[in-house]
């Protein structure tokens, strides 16, 4: 699969599940590029490169009403 069907599955704000071997971290989109997406990890604004084939979008993200992944960097999304 090409990476640009790869980035059809994913949207800027999005959560999902970062797997890096045996360990899983919640992450949420900040921008997505040809080979990979920009996801916050943590509070601050800073957003890690992550490989497309090591992410996996949540599929009960609806449920997340509000959270500090990104500090205020998607607060203007979370106002919708």
């Amino acid at each position: 699969m090409g990476a640009y069907e790869i980035t059809g599955a994913f949207h800027v704000g999005q959560y999902v599940v970062y797997c890096n071997g045996d360990k899983y971290e919640l992450g949420r989109i900040t921008s997505l590029k040809q080979q990979c997406a920009f996801v916050c990890y943590h509070e601050g604004e800073t957003a890690a490169a992550t490989p497309y084939h090591t992410i996996h979008p949540l599929k009960n993200a609806y449920t997340i009403k509000s959270t500090t992944l990104g500090g205020t960097r998607f607060a203007d999304m979370e106002d919708e």
